[in-house]
């Protein structure tokens, strides 16, 4: 029902943000494959409930500008870590433990 790849900005940039993409990205364009965003779990089952149960109250948000606003500072999130997201996303849903069969 989805697959899951590590968010990535550009070639070596793969760290432990985790993209759910619950769409079909067949054929061009395909702006996931233009940023190496390479699946390395498909979801089989399980995807709906799963992403429903996830918080969703810190998304991006559209700014008066009309782009958009809010979300993780990434360079404090990659330098401070669990610190910086603990204190400033308090309810983040956090992925605890995964399966492969």
């Amino acid at each position: 029902r989805g697959t899951l790849s590590f968010a990535s900005s550009g070639k070596n940039s793969r760290q432990t943000q985790v993209f759910i993409n619950l769409g079909n990205n067949d054929g061009p364009p395909n702006f996931l494959d233009a940023q190496n965003f390479v699946p390395f779990a498909r979801v089989v089952r399980g995807m709906d409930d799963t992403v429903k149960q996830l918080n969703n109250e810190y998304g991006l948000v559209e700014s008066v500008s009309g782009g958009l606003a809010g979300g993780v500072n990434q360079g404090k999130a990659a330098y401070y870590g669990a610190e910086y997201l603990d204190a400033t996303f308090p309810k983040l849903s956090i992925i605890r433990g995964a399966k492969i069969r």
